[in-house]
């Protein structure tokens, strides 16, 4: 058999070499690759994966999963999509078998790789990352036993006692935090909750902050949420001694700043990352100008409105589960924030342990052993619940990714 024998310019094989190259390399910067892995619910399998694109060279994503290791490249692994569209920026993946998902004690753990494309359709493979370079993974979720709050009706919701979050004043007593449910809002997808036991006990809303001259403060403390050194625990996720800043020239720390640990210190940053930050209107006290300002907060205590103790300026609603004295009571007397008189620099209005409104003009900010703070958060209709039966409780559940 003849040899045949080819021959190439020395431009042509520069050329040659140079379209290999580019066909192995993407061109251009794409959004990185994303590896992660999520525990699969063997009731109901189904993973949320969503992302956000920020690079205009992407056309698309190839997502390819593996069970129990991570895919080795873009055609290793299941196919789960390939997304040409980069409007589409989420998918849900259901396709499990179900002999291989596991048990409810025991879920089968997935790895899912995410390989960004051009136009080409040249995939990324020089970076790993998932936020620095380009693209994020904002959530995945797992129903352990296919419980999600937004399914389950109204009056199912409402009161319902559940777990979320750890807490405690010390670090030999933390615990899981009760909650339970006082106002659906299914229009924005959220509901409201409020501590159903009291982990901290009777504390000072404020502190006695000396330096002023007009009124009070100086041995009775603050009554404006805005500056009060419970709302700084209740949202703080700093050790005890890191949490209290001032935040005034004439500021205190609260007596527990140095001795316990911030509200959500001890909550997962998934658990902090679900929290749904509540906007709402606070009075300000006269000697501070008067009238309202707005405040935005993970964690709050409730106002009278909420509570249906007052007809206020602080929000348009009284919460849904509060229709009389009964529906209030609490372990504890317990503060509001809202400020008596809706005008005083030093006091505010309580409600007793019974659930009324307590009109005590005595009970200033810096009162240590009358009013405990019955905490609030809000949390998304998307949450997704676990029932606990050794507990007869609900947990809400969030996976880390």
């Amino acid at each position: 058999m003849n040899k045949v024998y080819m021959t190439h310019s020395g431009y042509e094989l520069d050329e040659a070499v140079t379209k290999f190259q580019e066909s192995l390399v993407p061109i251009g910067t794409l959004p990185a690759q994303v590896i992660l892995h999520a525990n699969c619910n063997p009731v109901q399998p189904k993973v949320i994966l969503t992302w956000q694109y920020r690079d205009n060279n992407a056309e698309g994503i190839v997502i390819r999963r593996k069970k129990d290791s991570e895919p080795l490249n873009a055609f290793d692994g299941e196919a789960v999509c390939d997304i040409r569209e980069t409007q589409t920026t989420s998918y849900e993946d259901t396709n499990f078998i179900s002999s291989e998902v596991g048990t409810i004690d025991n879920p089968s753990v997935y790895y899912y790789r995410a390989f960004p494309y051009n136009s080409n359709r040249q995939y990324q493979t020089q970076y790993q990352t998932s936020i620095e370079l380009g693209m994020d993974v904002i959530g995945v979720y797992y129903l352990p036993d296919g419980s999600v709050a937004g399914d389950i009706a109204n009056e199912s919701l409402l009161r319902m006692p559940f777990k979320f979050g750890r807490w405690g004043t010390s670090a030999q007593n933390v615990k899981d935090l009760v909650w339970e449910v006082d106002h659906i809002d299914r229009t924005n997808g959220i509901f409201y909750t409020l501590l159903h036991d009291a982990p901290t006990g009777n504390c000072m809303f404020d502190a006695n902050e000396t330096g002023w001259t007009d009124n009070a403060r100086p041995s009775q403390g603050n009554s404006r949420w805005t500056l009060a050194g419970l709302r700084q625990l209740l949202n703080a996720t700093g050790g005890k001694g890191e949490w209290y800043q001032k935040s005034h020239d004439l500021d205190a720390a609260p007596n527990y700043a140095s001795t316990w640990d911030g509200f959500l210190h001890y909550f997962t940053e998934a658990e902090r990352n679900l929290i749904v930050p509540r906007q709402r209107i606070c009075y300000v006290p006269t000697v501070d100008g008067g009238g309202t300002e707005t405040v935005v907060d993970n964690v709050w205590i409730p106002s009278t409105r909420d509570m249906g103790l007052e007809t206020t300026d602080e929000g348009n609603f009284a919460f849904e589960a509060f229709k009389s004295n009964a529906d209030r009571a609490w372990t504890y007397n317990y503060w509001t924030s809202t400020i008596y008189q809706h005008n005083s620099p030093t006091h505010l209005w309580g409600v007793t342990s019974a659930g009324a409104l307590h009109r005590d003009y005595n009970i200033s900010a810096s009162v240590t052993s009358y009013y405990a703070p019955r905490a609030g958060l809000v949390l998304p209709l998307s949450a997704l619940l676990q029932y606990n039966e050794d507990e007869e409780m609900y947990h809400i559940v969030t996976a880390n990714i």
